[in-house]
């Protein structure tokens, strides 16, 4: 078979990029990405799923779970995924939020991110949270205290509003949604930067006592490692 000049051009341009990679310090080890980032060994960079080992955080809670995407310990796709998580939601501040993930001590890029999680009352609907009302959701750098989100308590991903349950135990629609402000840059390089699921309740009567609610869905988190100092 008579081999034509495009494909020598192909595989020199392949050996080229091969020995640039090799030359800094990247390679496949046991079949996944590895890079020499400063001469003390080779570090996970993604494996075939893209799934990333180096510069992430940490997920809280035995009913939240985490996968790690991206690249080069950069570039980072933080996607948890919510089983039942439970939220008290005071009567007296009508908000609350749990912890769902802490970032690695350093320069947070927030670059993005969204949701779809669906809330479920477990406290009693006539005396706590009323059935079937309007709630706020959101993701922020802290967690919430007041009935409304307002700026740290939805950094990360814009509040949004959905409904509660009607029924105890049965859970309400899911509620959808995306950061909707500008990138920003979050310094936890002295306290690494939490991540809080966040609800208000926006009408005060529609809270009657403090409630008890679990979160089932994902938030998925789309940020940069700025490295540490």
């Amino acid at each position: 078979m008579a081999l034509n000049a495009s494909y020598f051009r192909r595989r020199s341009l392949t050996s080229q990029i091969s020995r640039k990679a090799l030359g800094i310090g990247i390679g496949e080890v046991g079949g996944k990405m590895n890079m020499d980032v400063d001469g003390g060994g080779a570090a996970l960079l993604a494996d075939g799923a893209t799934h990333c080992a180096t510069n992430v955080g940490t997920k809280n809670g035995s009913t939240v779970s985490v996968v790690e995407h991206g690249f080069g310990g950069f570039i980072h796709k933080t996607v948890l995924t919510l089983t039942a998580t439970p939220i008290d939601i005071a009567d007296s501040t009508a908000g609350g939020g749990v912890l769902i993930y802490t970032f690695p001590a350093g320069m947070i890029v927030n670059l993005g991110g969204y949701l779809s999680v669906a809330p479920t009352t477990t406290s009693t609907i006539a005396t706590t949270l009323k059935s079937g009302v309007t709630i706020e959701m959101g993701v922020g750098s802290a967690s919430a205290g007041a009935a409304a989100l307002t700026t740290t308590e939805e950094d990360y991903i814009t509040g949004v509003s959905g409904p509660t349950s009607t029924v105890i135990n049965v859970a309400a629609a899911a509620i959808v949604a995306a950061r909707t402000i500008a990138v920003a840059t979050l310094d936890g390089h002295t306290t690494p930067s939490p991540a809080y699921l966040n609800i208000g309740v926006p009408t005060a009567t529609d809270i009657d006592g403090d409630a008890t609610v679990t979160l089932t869905g994902t938030v998925t988190l789309l940020w940069v490692f700025g490295g540490d100092f």
